[in-house]
């Protein structure tokens, strides 16, 4: 735009670039416009810039100089600034008076070194000088002051002069209606009048250059003021009485307009005059000239004003219109008034206005806005149900004057015909006749001899021409063939897009107009009387147009009929409603007339007139409205209406949808009958409405609604339901019906929408419905089902159990990548007891304490060598750490002292410290203590060699003897031991027990004897006088007697014990003293003794102690003393010991330790007490985990095979093996996997599917009722069928047929297919209810239109997308001859917008099938859904489905609204594009998208200029072609696709160079939504034509989302995903899960090319591999099992659908699977690269066999005239863009380039061939940023590298470790022997070949003794010599010699 200058330099590889406002002044500070808006810094140089600022100063300093600091901009990177803030000085401002130059400086520093710099001019405003539309237009609002004083004194003059009138004072803005608004602007007028102001011309172009504007007080004071003085007074006025006010600028001149209603434009500038004129003519916006108040004496009224400032505007004065300024608008913009000096209204007292002129200055009365305006209005009640549907219907009905069916206006849309007869005509039509046209105008000689003198006036010369002319079937139009072209072309086109936009034919011939006034309106209006619907046709562009009727009804003009009985009580025409009264050939047309005469011949000024014309009439609304009259109690019983009315009324269940993931799981098969493939989304919405529920389904753009739709219809039939499918455009019925017929579903489905409206086609469809014939077997449908969901079952649960989530939270596919991914860990068994043994938080503790040992692994293996290993404590604390060294400390105290004791020890006693371990001080210690104890005692026995058997026999003698004591003790009586010692070895008691037990036996008194001589000889071994029990002591006697036997017998054990063992006189506590002491001996001997050698040496010592020695134990003696100071510190240094212990928590530190040891222990213990925190957290940690069960990982780590920070990844890999292994193996279907198996499931699984798909329509035939069953149901209507059937003519109108069979219909074809006009017009009121009613495009339907077609259905489905086009007012604007970009009506509700507000059940599409190429869709994705859409890519590189065009064209702004350049660009591509496929069978469809009607207009009379130039195009334009070429705008493309679509903006600069923010509909409500819909209509490109680049839309000037989406989406095709935040990702991504990363590995070291996640939505292609020979293309896609695979609900999602959809796109699949991964990695590699390499064969040998295809042929062209700059979506410049969707021809074929494309290939390698043969020789890196740098290109991405790189091919190339060289052509490199000495060198020492550095070497092979390295680095201007470049110049030196 003007106001904002560019400004960009290029300096020293910076390019700096800032964008500023043109102007500066105090009003655009006081509302912060931005003096800067943005700094952009582009850094070419290699390395990045550090530590620089931006500098900003002013001259004048109108803003304070500003720093910026930047840290890092990197290579090859762009830094953005914005916005930049400024402090400006607003004194400075508000001091200039008269404008001056200004200057802003920018300079970019570093280190105080400018890199760059630049200083733009500027023109700094005065404080009152506005700048001009150029400058910001809406800143005007900033010089309407309404606080100014003068207003308030102003406002109260017109208050005065409105009570002096009697009306109303006060200034309550819009609390008023519009008449008294009127009056309050009039009251204004007047005291503004009364001021008497002069008038004074404005400077020349004030409106471009601007001028100094008089505030409110000085226009008052001075008296004196211009056009836009005067209009920004009012202006400000207006604004304080609370008025929203306009200002109004044409060429040269301003006035000001008057909103009337509370109302604003959305955007503040309004350029489209149009625009304006509606709201004018609404009676919404009153506008006024203003300088009529400079007119003194004429008293020009106030309406005088209004009548000329509408007069500035109407359509002949468009072109001096330049735009209007809405100031309500702007202040919602934040554009504030001026803030004021201080000012008085000067001589207010001396000069007061004269009451009296204010008195002569009367109103006028206020014109009646209600005119005309008849509009129903829905009485108010108590019921909001009620009201609504009141409300809604009066939407359907329009009785006011803007209907054409009521007031007629004749302009450009209309063609009267002369005609002598009119009721000739109308037979003629009746008997089919088809008419042409003649112009009569140009044909008024065509009576031959007659003259023209024998006629009174030309109007009898035409009627007689038009008699002769009707002889030969021609209709004489009385005007010149070049108008009557234009109007038949307009009524052509309009008539065919209402057709097909509305299902409804328009073009009628009018029969008869009623000529009518309403009281108190002097203009008549005219009303047709009788309308016969016809059509025009033509057989080529070059042919003229016929008349043909149509098969429709004609019909009585019925809005008219219905105002006449509702305003004028005129009934008797009423019999005109149904049926028209007929003649013997057609219509009786004079009757019908005469009819009318007499029924208004009362009434003055209404007369009939026979006028005959063609136009555009619409009886649609009329009809529906007429239609929900008939149906109210239908409507009240129908449970959506009744939810729409009432939403708290919850009559639909919200939980009766099918979720995706279910839907194989409960639905059956053998119920499901889908002829069309559907995906999960698309199934569940399928099933949901067999079902029978009522719910909306969400369809973005190319989710396939249609398909969808065809599935729902064949399902519902196939269950025996009826459907009622119901869409407005034909195209959305056509598409359905056209898969309907393929699937030979089309004989049960009626077809009355559009076109097939006829009698004919109705009957003719009911004939093929009655002879269908089927023969399809049930059984094999049954089998087949049950076979398929077998197979089904066993996919799904090979998914389910890959990915199911277990109870740790992994799934066994994860497991097999992490094990896959790290198959080079070591195996480290880890073990548990069951795979279930942790939950997912078990899980993560087990991976938080392998995290926790990675952390301290290593500083505990290093510690664990140390003392510290010793410590096992572990809840470390500084108090801990203290109390550990200081226990250290004491015990190394001790254990030197007692290591000196010891010594001192051993002099006297063999002991050394080395016996002190293994319990050796323990015994020491025993051993000094018990020593004392020999002392005075010969026990030197015990150390000698036999002692230890002496000690036995005591310890055996001593033994006997306790048990000799305890066994006298329990004889029956105390025994005499001396006797029993004495005699009882004499007495034999074996013989006394025998002879005792004898006794038992014996008699008495043989008994008694016995007895007593037993008594007898045992009597002396008892004590005296006691009776002992001899049968109890007999058996111990015996036991004594062995055991002093025993006693006695150990004599020599005297000898041995030196007389300690004296048999029974042995003292037993002294034995006992011996016994305990020798033990004692013995046991600490051997805990002394290591071995035996020691053992003796400590045995003789102590032997030696114990016997000579004796005496030295003497409790007095020093031994003693020794031992005993010994004794007191061993037990300290044991108490420390254990003090220590017990701190470390290790009880056996000191266990095998000497004391140098332990001393050693406890140095290194305190030297290392600082790391005892870091030693205790490993203690922690290693307990944890040891805990947990990682004790094998622990060694495994501290040992050192899992090498240093692998500990993570080892324990993910060995417990995922551990797991795998255990969990598999109760899982057949993976433990038993094999890959062939597995993938003729999947084969068998899809060759099922598509057989079941085939039968599926077979089934639904075999469904409907027989021809038997269908006669016996209705005879009576089967006699009414056949009976019309078998006519030739003369059929019974369609709804009276359909009312006459109902039952037979719906058996016949229970499936409908209409629009909601169709409904209206065919379908009698409660007698067709179907089952289910379908709506489609259903955004776009208003609710009022929908309501009858839902009253005919128990449920309701509507489908459509809110996000796309909302209602239009379409047929309100058919007979609209301005024809302006339609908007869409405030209130209009759509059906889908009502159904979702009111909580109907939800269900949405996901997958888009339309767009080949991603980047067509990626923006509405990310932009409107969110990223919600499943897309998938193309199997490109580089996606190439956009294409961007930027032309220099102008946009005609205020009168053609076109843009001629941009259009003529547009159709050169498309002509190009067509004569390339003339040839072809099957070429791409074209369709163009505009964004108004008078572009689209142009767009296609420049197409039928192409077509008449060459006739061979017109076989694309013809309507039988599937898809013929297509000239739509925003408005109506809706439905429509094709695979070019080319986008015309039109949008521009004007002539001007001004560019405004008015983009037509996009500016309103809604925008976005068209938007949205313009660009998703591309399959394979999308052509983007504009003369506006996106950073030229200035989002400040215009709030709406439309305009900043399209904003958004010229720099997303300009720039690429870059532009989108959400899709920043780009179209590679990162691997998802390890699997595919080790799969990548694999095949990287098997050289392929792998990109991951190929893709931008949420479905990516797993791995793509690029395909070597074209890296512009994948060879081949890899898909996973992975979450992918796993995301998508069914089985025929995941194995057929997804497979199927990417190889239509050109893919090549390879399925891979991770079970079989998992069981043999290295033969699934194996097998995965052969397949890639079949491939790649196959691919080659195909490329082989077709003729190459040259560089320069592409299928898109560029026109020759148009400036072209193209960019694909990855945002680099597409050099070598490659046609994806045609297919490539051979040589023999068309040529699909043309001149201007090779042309500009072939410039673009010269670029190439002219810097190689430049700077030769050249490093590919410095060949790629000379390239971008010529070109333009902001950097060197992959896909201008690889276009570079293939231009250069053909050159010599020489291959270096740092890359490749380029050399011209005949250069031979081996022989190079020059370099190129440049000014300044500015290739890296890497970018220079070697040849050139031994070059330069040979240059100083012979300059003395310096470093030659050094001179060479020299000689290439090197500063310094890096340690990373020496190596390059020592290898060129080395080469150099060696030569």
């Amino acid at each position: 735009m003007d106001d904002e200058i560019r400004n960009d330099k290029l300096e020293r590889g910076i390019k700096f670039e800032f964008t500023t406002i043109s102007t500066v002044s105090f009003a655009l500070f006081q509302n912060s416009i931005p003096l800067i808006k943005e700094i952009i810094i582009y850094n070419i140089f290699e390395i990045p810039l550090e530590n620089t600022k931006i500098v900003l100063e002013a001259s004048p300093a109108f803003f304070v100089k500003k720093e910026f600091l930047l840290s890092t901009i990197p290579p090859q990177e762009i830094f953005k600034l914005s916005p930049v803030s400024l402090e400006c000085d607003s004194a400075f401002l508000a001091r200039i008076t008269e404008a001056e130059h200004g200057q802003i400086h920018a300079r970019l520093e570093q280190n105080s070194v400018v890199l760059a710099s630049q200083t733009v001019p500027v023109h700094l405003l005065a404080r009152n000088q506005w700048g001009g539309l150029a400058v910001l237009p809406e800143s005007i609002a900033a010089f309407v002051q309404p606080n100014d004083p003068a207003v308030d004194f102003l406002l109260g003059k017109a208050a005065k002069n409105l009570r002096t009138l009697g009306l109303s004072t006060a200034l309550n803005g819009y609390d008023r209606n519009k008449k008294e608004i009127w009056q309050l602007l009039g009251g204004i007028w007047n005291a503004v009048y009364a001021q008497e102001i002069n008038y004074i011309l404005p400077p020349a172009s004030f409106e471009d250059s601007g001028q100094k504007i008089r505030n409110p007080t000085q226009v008052i004071n001075a008296k004196l003021g211009t056009c836009l003085d005067i209009s920004v007074l009012f202006a400000a006025c207006l604004e304080q009485a609370g008025l929203h006010p306009i200002l109004i600028f044409t060429k040269g001149h301003a006035f000001v307009g008057c909103w009337l209603i509370d109302d604003i434009f959305t955007s503040p500038v309004i350029d489209d005059l149009a625009t304006l004129r509606k709201r004018i003519s609404l009676g919404e916006v009153l506008v006024f000239e203003t300088t009529l108040t400079t007119q003194h004496g004429s008293n020009p009224s106030f309406s005088k004003a209004c009548e000329c400032a509408a007069d500035c505007i109407r359509e002949d004065h468009s072109e001096d219109f330049i735009l209007s300024v809405d100031i309500s608008s702007a202040r919602l913009q934040h554009l504030r008034p001026l803030s004021l000096f201080e000012h008085s209204v000067g001589n207010q007292e001396s000069s007061p206005t004269p009451l009296e002129k204010l008195k002569n200055l009367e109103l006028e009365t206020p014109p009646d806005f209600a005119q005309g305006c008849y509009e129903m209005t829905a009485p108010q009640t108590n019921d909001p149900a009620r009201d609504k549907m009141e409300r809604w219907q009066c939407k359907l009905l329009d009785m006011s004057l803007r209907n054409s069916l009521l007031n007629f206006r004749e302009g450009k849309r209309f063609i009267e015909l002369k005609l002598p007869d009119p009721a000739r005509l109308e037979d003629a039509l009746s008997d089919g006749v088809r008419f042409s046209f003649v112009a009569g105008l140009d044909n008024l000689s065509a009576l031959g001899t007659a003259s023209s003198a024998d006629f009174r006036n030309q109007e009898n010369e035409l009627f007689e021409l038009a008699g002769v002319m009707a002889d030969k079937k021609r209709l004489v139009i009385p005007l010149h063939q070049k108008e009557l072209d234009d109007r038949l072309l307009t009524l052509f086109r309009a008539s065919r897009s209402a057709l097909e936009e509305g299902g409804a034919n328009i073009l009628y011939l009018s029969f008869g107009f009623l000529l009518w006034k309403e009281k108190n309106r002097i203009k008549p209006c005219k009303a047709p009387l009788v309308l016969i619907p016809v059509k025009l046709d033509r057989s080529s562009v070059k042919s003229g147009f016929l008349l043909s009727p149509l098969d429709e009804e004609p019909r009585f003009n019925l809005t008219l009929l219905e105002m006449l009985r509702r305003d004028y009580a005129i009934s008797t025409l009423d019999i005109f409603a149904k049926e028209l009264p007929t003649d013997a050939h057609g219509l009786d047309i004079k009757g019908i007339w005469r009819t009318v005469q007499l029924a208004v011949k009362d009434i003055e000024g209404w007369e009939v007139f026979s006028t005959v014309g063609l136009g555009l009439f619409s009886f649609a609304k009329y009809l529906m409205w007429k239609d929900l009259q008939e149906q109210g109690a239908l409507i009240e019983a129908n449970d959506v209406i009744r939810r729409l009315l009432d939403p708290s009324t919850d009559t639909i269940a919200q939980d009766c949808l099918y979720n995706t993931k279910e839907l194989d799981e409960k639905l059956q098969p053998q119920k499901t009958y889908c002829p069309l493939l559907a995906d999960s989304s698309q199934l569940a919405a399928i099933a949901t409405a067999a079902k029978g529920k009522s719910f909306v389904l969400i369809g973005p753009p190319g989710t396939g609604k249609s398909q969808t739709i065809t599935n729902m219809i064949a399902q519902c039939l196939g269950a025996g339901k009826t459907v009622l499918f119901v869409a407005e455009k034909t195209a959305a019925l056509n598409v359905v019906h056209r898969r309907l017929k393929l699937n030979k579903l089309d004989e049960f489905c009626l077809e009355l929408h559009s076109s097939k409206m006829k009698k004919l086609d109705v009957l003719r469809q009911l004939h093929d419905a009655v002879n269908v014939l089927n023969n399809f077997a049930q059984e094999r449908w049954s089998q087949e089902n049950r076979r398929l969901q077998e197979l089904r079952n066993i996919l799904n649960t090979y998914v389910r159990e890959l990915h199911t989530e277990r109870y740790n939270g992994l799934t066994l596919y994860r497991a097999m990548g992490i094990i896959l991914k790290n198959s080079q860990i070591p195996c480290v068994t880890l073990q548990w007891s069951s795979p279930d043994s942790h939950g997912k938080q078990n899980y993560q503790e087990l991976l938080d304490a392998v995290q926790q040992l990675e952390l301290h692994i290593k500083e505990g293996t290093r510690l664990s060598d140390t003392a510290l290993s010793a410590i096992l404590y572990d809840d470390f604390s500084p108090m801990w750490q203290q109390n550990l060294v200081d226990s250290a400390s004491r015990l190394r105290q001790a254990g030197t002292l007692l290591s000196k004791l010891s010594v001192e020890l051993g002099k006297t006693f063999p002991v050394s410290e080395s016996m002190l371990i293994h319990g050796g001080m323990e015994a020491l210690q025993k051993l000094i203590e018990i020593l004392p104890t020999a002392y005075g005692n010969n026990w030197a026995f015990c150390a000698g060699s036999a002692g230890s058997l002496v000690l036995t026999e005591l310890k055996k003698g001593r033994s006997l003897l306790e048990e000799l004591s305890d066994t006298l003790k329990t004889f029956s009586t105390s025994c005499n031991f001396t006797a029993v010692r004495a005699e009882l070895s004499n007495i034999d008691i074996l013989q006394q027990q025998q002879l005792w037990d004898s006794a038992k036996s014996a008699w008495w008194p043989k008994s008694f004897f016995m007895r007593r001589t037993v008594k007898k000889a045992l009597q002396s071994l008892y004590v005296s006088g006691q009776k002992p029990d001899i049968n109890t002591d007999l058996p111990l006697f015996q036991s004594v007697k062995v055991l002093i036997q025993n006693i006695n017998g150990m004599q020599t054990l005297e000898t041995d014990s030196y007389g300690l063992w004296r048999g029974l006189d042995s003292q037993t506590d002294m034995m006992d003293s011996l016994l305990e002491f020798g033990e004692c001996i013995h046991s600490c001997l051997f805990k002394l003794g290591t071995d035996m050698e020691k053992i003796k040496i400590l045995s003789a010592g102590l032997e030696n102690l114990l016997g000579e020695g004796n005496a030295l134990l003497s409790p007095d003696g020093n031994f003693v003393d020794l031992l005993k100071r010994w004794a007191e510190v061993a037990s300290q240094y044991e108490m420390w010991k254990r003090e220590l212990c017990k701190l470390a928590d290790n009880e056996h530190i000191f266990t095998d330790m000497s004391i140098k040891e332990t001393l050693a222990f406890c140095d290194e213990l305190t030297s290392r007490a600082s790391s005892l925190s870091e030693w205790c957290a490993w203690l922690r940690t290693r307990q944890k985990a040891e805990v947990l069960g990682l004790q094998p990982l622990i060694a495994a780590a501290v040992s050192g095979i899992v090498p240093a920070g692998t500990l993570l990844d080892a324990f993910e890999v060995n417990y995922a093996r551990w797991w795998l292994n255990r969990t598999v193996e109760d899982i057949p279907c993976l433990r038993r996997f094999v890959v062939c198996e597995h993938e003729n499931v999947i084969v068998k699984f899809k060759n099922l599917d598509e057989s079941i798909r085939t039968m599926a329509s077979q089934c639904v035939r075999a469904n409907m009722p027989e021809r038997s069953e269908l006669l016996n149901a209705a005879p009576h209507e089967w006699r009414i069928l056949k009976k019309q059937m078998t006519l030739k003519k003369r059929h019974m109108p369609i709804r009276q047929l359909l009312s006459s069979i109902p039952t037979l219909l719906h058996k016949l074809t229970p499936c409908f297919l209409m629009s909601p006009l169709s409904i209206a017009q065919y379908l009698e009121a409660g007698q067709h209810i179907f089952d289910v009613v379908i709506f489609d495009e259903a955004s776009q339907i208003p609710i009022w239109d929908a309501l009858g077609a839902m009253a005919h259905g128990r449920h309701v489905i509507v489908v459509g997308d809110q996000k796309q086009l909302p209602p239009t007012n379409f047929f309100q604007r058919a007979d609209d001859e301005a024809d302006d970009v339609p908007s869409m009506d405030a209130d209009m509700e759509s059906i889908l917008d009502q159904c979702v507000g009111s909580n109907l059940p939800l269900m949405n599409l996901r997958w888009h099938y339309r767009s080949k190429h991603e980047s067509l869709i990626t923006f509405s994705n990310q932009q409107y859904y969110k990223g919600s859409l499943v897309t998938f890519p193309s199997p490109e590189t580089k996606d190439s489905g956009l294409v961007w065009h930027f032309i220099s064209g102008i946009y005609e702004r205020g009168t053609s609204r076109t843009n001629p350049v941009e259009a003529r660009a547009l159709v050169a591509h498309i002509v190009e594009r067509l004569r390339a496929q003339v040839d072809d069978n099957s070429p791409l469809s074209i369709g163009v998208v505009t964004f108004n009607t008078q572009q689209q207009t142009l767009i296609e009379d420049l197409l039928d200029a192409e077509i008449r130039n060459d006739p061979m195009l017109e076989k694309f334009f013809k309507d039988e072609n599937l898809e013929p070429v297509l000239v739509k705008n925003l408005e109506n493309i809706q439905g429509d696709e094709r695979d070019i679509i080319y986008f015309s903006i039109g949008f521009g600069p004007d002539a001007s160079g001004n560019i405004y923010m008015n983009f037509g509909a996009l500016n309103k409500d809604g925008g976005e939504r068209r938007l949205n819909v313009a660009i998703t209509r591309a399959r394979v490109e999308l052509h983007v034509f504009s003369s506006i680049r996106a950073d030229q839309i200035s989002l400040e000037k215009s709030k709406a989302k439309g305009v900043s989406d399209l904003r958004l989406f010229l720099e997303y095709v300009e720039k690429g995903p870059v532009a989108l935040v959400n899709a920043s990702r780009g179209s590679v991504g990162e691997y998802e899960s390890p699997f595919e990363e080790a799969v990548a590995e694999r095949l990287q070291k098997k050289g392929w090319i792998v990109q991951p996640q190929i893709g931008v939505s949420a479905f990516r292609v797993d791995l793509g591999i690029v395909d070597p020979d074209f890296p512009g293309e994948y060879l081949a896609g890899v898909e996973c099992d992975g979450a992918t695979y796993h995301r998508s609900a069914t089985a025929r999602d995941r194995d057929r659908l997804r497979e199927s959809v990417l190889r239509n796109l050109g893919w090549e699949i390879i399925r891979i699977w991770s079970t079989d991964w998992w069981l043999n990695a290295d033969t699934a590699t194996a097998r995965l690269d052969e397949q890639l390499r079949e491939i790649f064969r196959r691919k080659k040998r195909t490329r082989a066999g077709s003729q190459p295809v040259a560089a320069e042929q592409k299928h898109h062209v560029l026109a020759p005239q148009v400036e072209i700059v193209m960019r694909c979506a990855s945002g680099e410049k597409p050099l070598n863009t490659k046609a994806t969707s045609a297919p490539v021809e051979d040589a023999s074929g068309p040529d699909m380039s043309n001149s201007c494309e090779r042309l500009e290939q072939e410039r673009l390698r010269k670029i190439v061939a002219d810097i190689i043969e430049e700077e030769a020789p050249v490093h590919e890196d410095r060949l790629c940023q000379l390239y971008a740098r010529k070109v333009g290109a902001g950097r060197v991405g992959a896909s201008l590298r690889t276009t570079v790189l293939e231009y250069a091919h053909s050159y010599p190339q020489t291959r270096e470790d740092v890359g490749t060289f380029y050399w011209p052509q005949g250069v031979n490199p081996l022989g190079y022997t020059q370099f190129k000495l440049r000014k300044k060198e500015e290739r890296s020492v890497s970018e220079i070949s070697m040849p050139e550095l031994q070059a330069i070497a040979r240059t100083i092979r012979n300059k003395g003794s310096d470093d030659p390295i050094v001179l060479i680095a020299r000689k290439l201007g090197l500063q310094r010599l890096r340690a990373a470049t020496r190596p390059r110049l020592e290898d060129a030196w080395e080469r150099c010699q060696r030569n």
